[in-house]
């Protein structure tokens, strides 16, 4: 009666308040086997939307959930965290992530496939939303193997596959992750001949890949010349994906502009001046000027990931083993992860640089991280097996849980550390979104037959793979 009386009188402060009344409700029913919890969860939810970003509304979200978990199981507590996700515009990306990264975790079971599938999704967006594309980057990994399992259970593709596959390729567009990049166009284009789409669908489809081609031409027209290099063998690649655009703004930027006029690509009344104006346009868009990183091709050499955490640059150096690539990919994903709820604990990097060098070592037994302050470096070495055995799950979580811990207590101002890592740990469900960072590399694996993509070996097979092998879901 008060939350009505105050929804009237449109008294912010004293619906604010009421939240805490609702909390003190649930802590007194703890015990009482006869109290209509489901009823008080449903009327509570149902106020969602007008308490928005409440930070004490999540507050009492989080505490229906716990009820629920204990009440009727963890994945009743879970759905609840999932709805009132559902409620969130994706500026509440911290919030987001918080309840998400906890759903996921509890809904990961058979029953709730499609309820693990949505909140993977709006994670995914939500990282995304917040700038951490590692992170997001596994969260979409993870969904696109969750939707190929129920469709393979199925016999046929979830439509569903269709616009989480456009998400990681743009992922990968914004990452400058090449070879995802042709792997997700190649599989957008197989699965949408494979669905039965209505016309207005098949329009949209060909729209959105004409966006991915005009976006990555613009990202070719600004590559470096050593990047350049490493993409001359594309151009064939390119046009059997579809990405006309973009195989002739690489033809163009290689020399090759006569070939193109002569094979009839660029039109006759076309000026070379008139052309260099179209490619001056299109190379300015903000896809391509706003870089995330180095490109990344994934060779077998010594190379370096990066990304923006906390306004620092957290560079990560590897060899370009499949192991070595899988550390470097759990690293920044963790490390983003970690921080994205960290964020908000208004702790800031006393650096603008932050090093981590990765290292496989088949003669230690268990993950080492150490820190050198001298040089304001981290190092991880890892075992001879890789982090995403299933085996070694434990182990691997709370080695990647330590190292974002040591750095942000080494590179950033922290008031009270030990009471920001165990609310990390705890309540903000750390473990369980590092969880998720950690299965990319079996996510790929459950859709592609690999763990990882090397734009020497995606290049290599596209032509074949795009014969018709996409007319099926592969078994796994």
């Amino acid at each position: 009666m008060r939350l009505s009386e105050a929804i009237i009188a449109r008294d912010h402060r004293t619906i604010s308040a009421v939240w805490a009344e609702f909390s003190t409700v649930l802590e007194q029913a703890e015990g009482l086997g006869e109290f209509d919890a489901l009823h008080l969860i449903k009327m509570i939810e149902v106020f969602g939307g007008l308490a928005r970003d409440d930070p004490q509304y999540t507050a009492l979200t989080e505490q229906m959930a716990a009820f629920a978990s204990k009440r009727m199981g963890e994945a009743q507590g879970a759905l609840v965290l999932l709805r009132r996700a559902r409620q969130l515009d994706f500026d509440c990306h911290f919030d987001m992530i918080r309840l998400l990264g906890r759903a996921a975790k509890q809904l990961n079971k058979k029953e709730h496939a499609d309820e693990l599938i949505e909140a993977l999704q709006r994670l995914c967006l939500a990282y995304r939303s917040a700038g951490l594309l590692w992170a997001a980057r596994a969260g979409c990994l993870f969904a696109i193997a969750s939707i190929t399992i129920k469709s393979d259970e199925e016999g046929q593709i979830r439509i569903e596959m269709l616009p989480t596959v456009k998400v990681w390729a743009w992922i990968a567009l914004e990452m400058r992750h090449l070879p995802d990049f042709l792997e997700a166009v190649q599989l957008f284009n197989g699965i949408s001949r494979s669905l039965p789409l209505t016309e207005e669908t098949q329009t949209r489809v060909k729209e959105d890949i004409r966006e991915l081609d005009g976006a990555f031409a613009s990202c070719i027209l600004n590559f470096a010349e050593d990047e350049l290099t490493a993409v001359q063998r594309l151009p064939d690649i390119l046009a059997g994906l579809g990405l006309w655009l973009s195989h002739s703004a690489l033809l163009c930027v290689l020399g090759y502009e006569d070939s193109l006029r002569a094979d009839g690509f660029i039109p006759p009344e076309e000026t070379p001046d008139r052309l260099h104006g179209f490619f001056t346009d299109l190379a300015s868009q903000p896809v391509s000027t706003d870089r995330y990183g180095p490109l990344i091709t994934n060779p077998i050499v010594h190379q370096t990931y990066n990304s923006i955490i906390l306004g620092a640059s957290v560079e990560v150096t590897f060899d370009g083993s499949v192991n070595g690539i899988q550390m470097a990919e759990g690293v920044l994903g963790t490390m983003e992860a970690y921080f994205a709820t960290a964020a908000e604990m208004k702790i800031h990097p006393h650096t603008e640089r932050i090093q981590i060098e990765v290292t496989e070592d088949t003669t230690v037994s268990e993950p080492k991280v150490a820190f050198d302050q001298r040089r304001m470096q981290l190092s991880l070495t890892w075992p001879g097996w890789a982090p995403s055995a299933f085996e070694h799950q434990d182990v691997a979580q709370r080695a990647f849980f330590e190292l974002s811990a040591v750095a942000m207590i080494a590179v950033c101002v922290v008031q009270d550390p030990e009471a920001m890592l165990k609310k990390l740990a705890e309540k903000d469900a750390a473990f369980e979104r590092i969880a998720i960072i950690l299965a990319a590399g079996n996510s790929y694996h459950r859709f592609s037959g690999r763990y990882l993509s090397r734009l020497e070996d995606t290049a290599g097979q596209i032509e074949e793979r795009a014969t018709g092998r996409f007319s099926k879901i592969r078994r796994i």
